[in-house]
């Protein structure tokens, strides 16, 4: 270590007030900057744990995929997992009030759709083979009819058809008494497939859009997947998920070349809510106004950190100033005091910045956590508390714009002390300077004082 930071290290000994006050400031800066980073990635971090639950943890659904070109999919290099759903069929609905919605939906989950496609459980417990059923609670309240847990239910599974095609939860119900008043109505019927108990062991909300839309005919209920059928569908979490519509639309267009019968591309779903809230999606505009609010709350704490840490610099380099023209006296460069006080600058950041990082991830803490107490559920009208997340980013940000904040506030004094010559600093004649045309008096006091002198004279 050279003489000259030697020098600096025991001013600061020195000055312990004015040392403590810019460390002091540095932590405050450092920690309002990382706390907004980390109250930011908290949040964003609260609204994809609300969509992964909401409308489950996937990135996109291919529907209806042909047993022959499943593995094109499960094979895929850029998917790292997945799991299937089918539509079974659907069973009539005896004593339903809703005359548009008259059917059960059978479906088949496997048990990782089970915990990953949002189902939320209200009572009982998931299905665990292939003669067990969980049932949606909207059963009950639109559909009027009541199931407990432990109820055994014969239905006969059948296929819906129109026309001679068959319908799906995509295709509403085709309800009689709207013929006279629909032109293009046509009749639907049921096609029996087989009859078979199933046991209620649990029920569940009402299932996200994706399962159940509003206008779809069948309240859905769900067994597990005892084997693939000829078309199942199948969800995907990608290794990246920044590739999600790339690799989406790739995979379609690569299973339509290969049915050679239709040529047509495999109905597809991409999850749009996760998408959003982490950042992909097709429309910039998304995010960006949350970006925008945090560069400039950063960017307000930064200019506003600078003026406060940088006077405690200029009045440091004004006590210094003596020494510093000493030691330009005996041989010390610009360029040695210029990095001198920046060496300055670093000792403080070394010490505020850590201890700033601690505060900021602490306020971020308390802060998700009063947030949680005082919105709760209300928020999201779920039980989905509020995620503390910092992530290594946010801290690596922290960190940088701390520095460039001491930077900034130390470069004016740095570039001020390499300036003076060893006798103006000697006589510190260069601190205070005051123009003859600065210095004012009231015009009563300067013509009391011609009239004086004009006596004297």
């Amino acid at each position: 270590m050279n003489i000259l930071n030697k020098f600096t290290i025991k001013s600061l000994k020195l000055n312990k007030k004015r040392t403590t006050v810019t460390i002091i400031g540095i932590i405050l800066s450092t920690a309002l900057i990382c706390a907004v980073a980390g109250v930011f990635s908290s949040f964003q971090a609260t609204l994809i744990e609300h969509a992964k639950q909401s409308d489950g943890n996937y990135h996109a659904t291919f529907f209806n995929v042909k047993k022959e070109d499943q593995k094109y999919i499960m094979q895929n290099r850029n998917v790292e997992s997945y799991f299937i759903t089918q539509d079974v069929g659907y069973a009539k609905l005896e004593g339903s009030i809703n005359k548009y919605k008259p059917y059960l939906h059978l479906m088949e989950f496997d048990k990782t759709a089970l915990n990953s496609y949002g189902l939320k459980l209200l009572e009982g417990r998931m299905p665990e083979n292939n003669n067990e059923i969980i049932i949606s609670d909207y059963i009950e309240t639109n559909g009027g009819v009541n199931y407990e847990i432990g109820d055994k239910i014969t239905l006969d599974i059948s296929k819906r058809i129109a026309d001679g095609y068959e319908l799906n939860q995509n295709n509403p119900y085709n309800n009689p008494e709207d013929a006279e008043f629909d032109d293009d109505y046509v009749e639907e019927h049921l096609e029996k497939m087989f009859t078979k108990e199933y046991t209620v062991v649990g029920k569940i909300e009402r299932p996200n859009m994706e399962i159940e839309d509003y206008s779809a005919p069948g309240f859905t209920i769900i067994t597990l997947l005892d084997q693939v059928r000829e078309n199942a569908n199948i969800s995907v979490i990608y290794e990246n998920i920044n590739n999600t519509y790339k690799v989406t639309e790739e995979i379609s267009q690569q299973t339509a070349y290969l049915d050679g019968a239709s040529g047509e591309y495999i109905n597809t779903h991409i999850n749009s809510e996760l998408m959003r809230w982490s950042g992909v999606t097709k429309s910039e505009e998304t995010l960006q106004v949350l970006y925008s609010l945090v560069a400039i709350v950063i960017g307000i704490i930064i200019v506003s950190s600078v003026f406060v840490i940088r006077n405690s610099f200029a009045i440091s380099i004004t006590e210094k100033m003596k020494q510093y023209g000493m030691l330009a006296s005996i041989g010390a460069t610009r360029k040695q005091i210029k990095k001198n006080v920046l060496f300055e600058g670093l000792i403080l950041g070394l010490i505020g910045i850590p201890i700033g990082i601690i505060c900021g991830v602490l306020a971020t803490f308390v802060l998700i956590k009063i947030t949680t107490l005082l919105i709760g559920e209300g928020l999201f009208a779920s039980d989905i508390t509020f995620v503390f997340r910092v992530p290594l980013v946010a801290i690596l940000l922290s960190v940088v714009l701390g520095f460039v904040t001491i930077y900034l506030s130390c470069i004016f004094s740095a570039r001020k002390a390499s300036k003076v010559s060893p006798i103006e600093a000697i006589r510190s004649n260069e601190d205070i300077k005051i123009k003859s045309k600065k210095v004012k008096s009231p015009k009563i006091i300067k013509k009391a004082f011609r009239n004086w002198w004009r006596h004297c004279i």
